[in-house]
C-alpha cells in the first residue's frame, strides 16, 4: 500500500503523542503524519491531558516516564476523560512490569524503546480499528434499545393485536426482517396469524408500494398449479389461447406469499426451489 492510499484511509483518525524527549516526539509525529493521521503532541502529561480534554482522539501514545505525571496515573486520567480512546504506552524500561500494570489500568498495548516503527504502526492501526468497532457496537446497541423502547409500548402493530413480551418480540423481528430481501418462512398453527405477519412484513418493507401477491397453494388445482404460478405462452397446451403471466411474475418487485406451501405437489417443489 502506498503512502497516498494509507493517507486516504486514515485521514480522519486523530492521534495524541506525549513524550518529554523532543527528538522522539518529532519522530513519532513525522511517522504518524506520513500515515495520514491528524497528530497533536505534548511534552508533558499535563499538556497532554489539556489536549485530551478539548479534543476527541482515536489513540493516545504516551511515554511511561513523564517528568510531571506518573505514567500509570496518566493512563488512568486519560481513560477517565475519554473511555473510548485507546492508549498505547511507550517504555524504555528493560522490565515490562510497569507496562503490564498500565494495561491493567486501561492501556491497550505497550511498545519498548528503541521503537520498531513497523510494529508500532500495526499496533496503532489495530487500536484505532478497535475504537471504531466499539463505536459501531455502541451505536447499534443504542438503536436496538431505542427500537425496543418504541415497540414495548405498542398494543397493536400493522394489523396485529397484542402487548405481551412475546408479541413485542414478534414486532421487533418483523422490523428486522422487513428490511431484507431474503426469503422468510413463517410457521404456526392454523389461525395464529401467519398471513397478518406476512402483511406486516410487506407493508413495513421498501416493497410496500409494489404488488403483494398471495397464493393459497392448497386451493390451486393440481393440474393447473404450474401454469397458475409460472404462466404460459400461447399454444403451450390445449386451451392456452393467449400468453398469460403467472402469479409469480405478477409479484415482480413486490412480495409473494405462498400460503400452505407444504401442500404443493412434490413434483413441482424443485421448480419452486430454483425460483427461491
Amino acid at each position: 500500500m502506498n503512502g497516498q492510499s494509507r493517507m486516504s484511509k486514515y485521514m480522519a483518525n486523530k492521534a495524541l503523542v506525549i513524550d518529554d524527549d523532543k527528538t522522539t516526539l518529532e519522530l513519532f509525529e513525522f511517522q504518524l503524519r506520513h500515515e495520514g493521521y491528524d497528530v497533536a503532541s505534548a511534552e508533558t502529561g499535563l499538556r497532554g491531558l489539556e489536549l485530551a480534554t478539548t479534543n476527541e482522539f482515536d489513540v493516545v501514545l504516551t511515554d511511561l516516564n513523564l517528568p510531571d505525571i506518573n505514567g500509570i496515573e496518566m493512563v488512568k486520567r486519560s481513560k477517565a476523560l475519554s473511555p473510548e480512546t485507546e492508549i498505547i504506552v511507550v517504555t524504555g524500561d528493560a522490565s515490562t512490569e510497569r507496562a503490564v500494570e498500565a494495561i491493567r489500568e486501561g492501556a491497550r498495548d505497550y511498545i519498548v524503546k528503541p521503537v520498531d516503527f513497523e510494529k508500532l504502526l500495526i499496533v496503532i492501526r489495530n487500536a484505532v480499528d478497535a475504537k471504531h468497532q466499539a463505536e459501531i457496537n455502541k451505536q447499534q446497541a443504542a438503536e436496538i434499545a431505542e427500537l425496543r423502547g418504541r415497540l414495548s409500548s405498542r398494543t397493536s402493530y400493522e394489523g396485529l393485536i397484542g402487548g405481551s413480551r412475546s408479541m413485542q418480540d414478534i414486532y421487533e423481528m418483523i422490523e428486522s426482517v422487513a428490511e431484507s430481501d431474503a426469503n422468510i418462512l413463517i410457521l404456526g398453527e392454523s389461525g395464529t396469524g401467519k398471513e397478518l405477519i406476512a402483511n406486516a412484513i410487506h407493508y413495513k418493507s421498501h416493497r410496500s408500494n409494489r404488488p403483494f401477491v398471495k397464493i393459497n397453494c392448497a386451493a390451486l388445482p393440481k393440474e393447473l398449479i404450474e401454469s397458475q404460478l409460472f404462466g404460459h405462452i400461447k399454444g403451450s397446451f390445449t386451451g392456452a389461447h393467449t400468453d398469460k403471466e403467472g402469479l409469480v411474475g405478477q409479484a415482480k418487485g413486490g412480495s409473494l406469499l405462498l400460503d400452505e406451501i407444504g401442500e404443493m405437489p412434490a413434483e413441482l417443489q424443485p421448480k419452486l426451489l430454483r425460483l427461491l
